[in-house]
């Protein structure tokens, strides 16, 4: 059984509180996403304690440095929602998020829609679509407060996939490793620049059982 838990690293060190339930909440989405992935094959971190670090403990990570994602209702576009992380766990942690899970590979998609329904994620819904071709329709144009992504793509193209998707000030919150971020910089200053967004970066914290340092880079619309 996954054992969740607010002293676990780091949410004790980014000062994450467990809303009541949570913890059992995790345990659900554990057995309902390994059950799905004995068929479809959507992540290859499968034991207990890695898919509590890895997946749940990295996906609500965010939530320290962005805290209003804990209690405020914030219409978020998970681009390249994969197996459903960080979607899910999101979608669990606080219900008032409207989130919106989008892959190009179709069973993905209809993957993290049956875990959501599973799971009683009445906040969570799933499309089947490449970001930029959703980006231009109108009922997906400026449409988002946040738009995340992890492990998708470098930051410079995910500025340009992202950015017509956000509201007026809206905010790009990527799930990074602090190499990755080094290794991006020129390209992610060049196109932050052209667009018109602030970067952020959050403080670098390291998950434990050597899943590695994390970091986030936020991009804050100017318009």
């Amino acid at each position: 059984m996954i054992n969740l838990q607010e002293s676990d690293a780091p949410l004790a060190e980014l000062n994450i509180k467990l809303p009541q339930g949570f913890s059992e909440k995790a345990e659900e989405i554990y057995q309902v996403v390994t059950k799905i992935n004995e068929t479809h094959n959507l992540t290859r971190i499968t034991s207990l304690e890695d898919f509590k670090i890895r997946h749940l403990i990295d996906s609500i990570s965010s939530i320290g440095y962005y805290p209003e994602l804990a209690t405020d209702a914030i219409k978020i576009l998970d681009l390249g929602c994969g197996g459903g992380f960080p979607c899910i766990p999101l979608a669990a942690y606080n219900p008032k998020l409207d989130i919106t899970g989008l892959d190009s590979e179709g069973m993905k998609v209809k993957c993290v829609a049956q875990a959501a329904k599973e799971l009683g994620l009445d906040n969570l819904k799933t499309i089947h679509a490449r970001g930029r071709e959703l980006a231009i329709k109108e009922e997906h144009k400026a449409s988002y407060d946040l738009v995340t992504a992890r492990a998708v793509a470098t930051a410079d193209k995910l500025i340009k996939e992202c950015r017509q998707f956000l509201k007026p000030k809206g905010r790009i919150l990527l799930y990074k490793t602090p190499d990755a971020i080094k290794k991006e910089d020129k390209l992610t200053q060049r196109e932050a620049k052209k667009y018109k967004f602030d970067i952020e970066l959050s403080p670098i914290f390291t998950l434990p059982n050597d899943a590695g340092e994390r970091q986030f880079i936020v991009f804050h619309s100017q318009r």
